[in-house]
């Protein structure tokens, strides 16, 4: 199915190549467009229902059905059940002592949460540290994922628990993500292609508010970003520069573009209306 898939997006990507190459005048990114690449992009196909029935019953069973997560499509941990009653809630814990039960079950599960070495997720121990008001319950999150120079958006492992074990794990950590060793469009060229890009947003109101995308909306650091795409039943993992925009003193928006098309594939709002 993947690989079904990739030929498909492989050949539509050719004819945009070949279409946008024969149409330079007419736009003046074509000019970009020098290399194309059939592995690119990295597609996620859902699994089998079968299949997925049989990790799920092997993940239940390799944690002792303690862990009440079920995994997604993809075979990740992802759902949680919130009605959960853990039998021994007194238990306080140190960090410490939570951070060991995450550590272990984060080595234990490598298999569905994709970490194949334990240093790449606890190397910085955890972004995000949380504990109830009595030190019973804690949260840890991992992440972001990195591939090479690129961060994977959105990319993190969750760990509850409390002291006699996890009961929630979730991923969306990645495997095997394609990465093109020659890109068409490096940082700057990017940045040219976000400039007059209009962004319409929603005051408090309801009322339509209209942005476009200058020169010296451009603010920050723009890094390379892996952007999980989401496609009709698949997942694209993009190759993208993620661009900061700024709306008034603040950073408003992330405009992600594609390493190789020149595509903005997503502008994600980063303040609440």
């Amino acid at each position: 199915m993947i690989q079904s898939i990739k030929s498909f997006l492989s050949g539509l990507l050719m004819v945009a190549f070949f279409t946008q190459s024969c149409s330079r005048e007419e736009n003046p990114l074509s000019s970009y467009l020098k290399y194309f690449d059939p592995n690119y992009p990295t597609v996620l196909s859902p699994i089998d229902s079968t299949e997925l029935q049989a990790l799920q019953q092997e993940f239940d069973e390799l944690n002792n059905y303690s862990i009440r997560t079920k995994l997604n499509v993809f075979g990740l941990p992802e759902s949680r059940n919130y009605a959960i009653t853990h039998p021994n809630p007194a238990i306080k814990l140190t960090e410490d002592e939570a951070f060991q039960i995450a550590k272990t079950c984060i080595s234990k599960n490598g298999k569905f949460i994709n970490i194949a070495d334990m240093d790449e997720i606890t190397q910085n121990k955890a972004w995000y540290i949380s504990q109830n008001s009595d030190s019973t319950a804690w949260e840890f999150r991992f992440g972001p994922q990195k591939f090479g120079e690129y961060e994977v958006a959105y990319s993190r492992v969750t760990v509850n628990l409390y002291a006699d074990g996890v009961f929630y794990l979730t991923s969306t950590w990645y495997l095997d993500i394609y990465i093109p060793t020659a890109i068409n469009f490096n940082k700057d060229a990017a940045k040219k292609v976000v400039i007059g890009e209009k962004i319409v947003w929603y005051a408090f109101g309801g009322s339509p508010i209209e942005f476009i995308v200058s020169k010296n909306s451009i603010t920050g650091p723009v890094i390379k970003s892996i952007y999980p795409l989401k496609v009709e039943d698949s997942i694209q993992m993009r190759a993208t520069w993620k661009i900061p925009i700024l709306l008034s003193s603040f950073i408003g928006w992330h405009i992600y573009v594609d390493v190789m098309s020149g595509e903005v594939i997503k502008i994600v709002q980063e303040f609440r209306t």
